[in-house]
Order: structure tokens, then sequence, then C-alpha cells
């Protein structure tokens, strides 16, 4: 029996370059909307997304808040796992949690260092550490992060089951994905076929648990992910919004 796809769920992907004040007000017109997400940010040395996050969860009542991405360098597993679940309380239960390796951004800011040079093993661990401590389960001996396999937290989490997105770009960041987490999140510039490509490989490492990812495939898109995010600037002057993506999309240029 083959199962429907869920309907198209569209959300609106905010910035961390704007004041937090600003983008509250761009989440509470999202949800008026009816938009089903807001994506909330943290690259560069810009705003930090929980504290962004935490302001949006406080103004809305619905909205679903994607965080997208953070990544286990700046902040160990552990601590990436205490403040998701303490939003997640917060918000109601509306987190969406994404994680990444983010290594050009840590490459461009100097930021690298030994752990980032083992990317897929510190993901694989990382989102094993972070799982064990939101939802049930034991975390992994460590081999990249400091911690115990007792580890978890003093707390009981608001869901039993907080989900996890990677941002994954390769194969087999996108099976290990499957395997492990709950979904993915592409790049900006996606094409059909590439995203039809990642949906394979994210099937492929759910393998063992074929009834679970046929679930997951339809759970947000027909593609089987999270989303794909599409650029836009809105403004009177389309010269000048094109300039503006490309010094998003193409900075060298």
């Amino acid at each position: 029996m083959r199962t429907a796809p869920a309907p198209v769920r569209l959300g609106v992907a905010l910035s961390n370059e704007i004041p937090v004040a600003e983008t509250v007000a761009l989440a509470e017109a999202a949800e008026e909307l009816g938009l089903a997400e807001a994506g909330l940010p943290e690259s560069s040395h810009g705003r930090g997304v929980f504290t962004v996050a935490a302001q949006v969860a406080a103004r809305t009542s619905r909205l679903g808040i994607g965080i997208g991405i953070v990544n286990p360098f700046w902040r160990h597993p552990s601590l990436i796992a205490m403040k998701a679940a303490t939003l997640d309380e917060a918000s109601g239960g509306r987190l969406r949690l994404g994680i990444d390796a983010a290594l050009w951004t840590l490459r461009a800011l100097g930021e690298d260092d030994a752990r980032t040079r083992r990317p897929l093993a510190a993901m694989t661990e990382a989102v094993a550490i972070i799982r064990a401590m939101v939802s049930d389960g034991a975390a992994p001996d460590p081999a990249i992060f400091t911690a115990r396999s007792s580890t978890q937290l003093d707390f009981v989490p608001h869901r039993s089951h907080l989900p996890i997105y990677v941002g994954a770009v390769n194969a087999r960041m996108l099976e290990v994905s499957g395997a492990l987490a709950d979904g993915v999140q592409l790049g900006a510039i996606t094409s059909p076929g590439c995203t039809r490509w990642a949906a394979e490989r994210v099937a492929a490492g759910a393998v063992g648990d074929p009834d679970h990812i046929t679930a997951r495939l339809h759970e947000y898109t027909a593609a089987g992910l999270r989303g794909v995010l599409a650029w836009y600037v809105l403004g009177p002057d389309p010269r000048r919004g094109l300039e503006l993506l490309a010094r998003n999309v193409a900075p060298e240029l």
C-alpha cells in the first residue's frame, strides 16, 4: 500500500544579521500568516540562536521553531542537549533541533581544531550523545568528545522524542542521518535531482528500519527531507535584490 505524501509545509528561514526585535516581529508575522515554522540560524559570529529562539518562543504560541544549525565544536553535545531540551519545554514542544559540523564556517573563522578533522565520526558521536540525553537510550563511549556513556539530563524532557535534524550534503553524512536522525536539512541552493538523490541516501542509511524511514519520508516533504531552502529578497529594486543574493550565495565573486 502506497503512503500518500504529507501536505507541503511552508516556513520561513530568518537571518541572524538583523536585530533580535526584528527577528521576533517577523516570526510573529509568520505565525499570523499560518506558516508552519520559522528557521533560526547561527552562522559566523552573529547572534546566538538559542537566545533568539527563546525570544521567538515567548512571543508565539503555534509556530514551529527550527534551530538550523548549531555545531558540536562550539558547544559540547551535552550543552546542546541541555539547551535544546530547555527550549523545547519553554516552547511547549515546538522545537526542531538542527546540528551540523559547520566546517566552512569554523575554517573561515580560524576556529577549527583537531576534532574537525574527523567530521563524520564527530557528528555521529554528537548525534548519539544528544539523542541519548533528550530521549531514551545510552550514550556511546566517546572517541571525539569528553563524555560518559551514563550522561543524562537532570530533568525530564518535555517530550520523550525531540526531533533532531542534520545539515548534510555528502553521501556518508546523509546515510548516517538516515540511521540516527529524524531527517536532514539541505543547503539553500539545491536542485530537484540533488534533493531526490539526498532522499535516497537518507533512506539507504535507514535500511535496517524500513517502516520507520517510510514514515519519515512522508512526514515533511515528498522528498523525505525536512525541507529545502530558497533565497528571497523583498524590495522594490530587482537589481539590488540580485546583488544581495549574490553576496550570500557566492561571496567570492
